[in-house]
């Protein structure tokens, strides 16, 4: 039996104007995607891609997140989205600059786990994230 789910993204830029050590509701966020008008550039990669769509369901910030509605199943039990951005940019030279984060939720089923994957520096490798791992229906 296939899981229909319905995976929610909001990605961000983290830039804090505090000291490190400062707590989570002291940070300062630069969205770099809101969702509002548009996908922005994202797409999922998959065999079978799954149209990313805008939805004022379950919105993080605003009034849009991005979604993708995905049916996990036998083989397919993992999904991934990605954003080109064009131009490279570094945001090592904002001084408060902590790194990148970005908000998952999905609708049905049990716990997540979700990692991003960044392409940088003068090679472009691909650098991994941290594994976090969520509850569903929880950003």
């Amino acid at each position: 039996m296939q899981k229909r789910r319905l995976i929610s993204i909001a990605a961000v830029l983290l830039i804090s104007t505090l000291p490190a050590s400062a707590g989570q509701k002291d940070r300062k966020w630069l969205v770099l995607y809101d969702f509002e008008d548009s996908t922005q550039g994202w797409e999922n990669e998959a065999a079978r891609p799954v149209e990313p769509i805008l939805s004022s369901r379950r919105p993080h910030h605003g009034t849009n997140s991005l979604c993708f509605d995905f049916d996990f199943g036998p083989g397919r039990d993992s999904f991934s989205a990605r954003v080109k951005m064009g131009k490279p940019r570094d945001f090592t030279v904002w001084e408060s600059f902590e790194g990148l984060a970005a908000w998952v939720r999905v609708d049905k089923g049990k716990n997540i786990q979700a990692q991003m994957f960044v392409r940088s520096g003068p090679t472009w490798m691909w650098t991994p994230g941290p594994m976090f791992k969520g509850q569903a229906r929880r950003w």
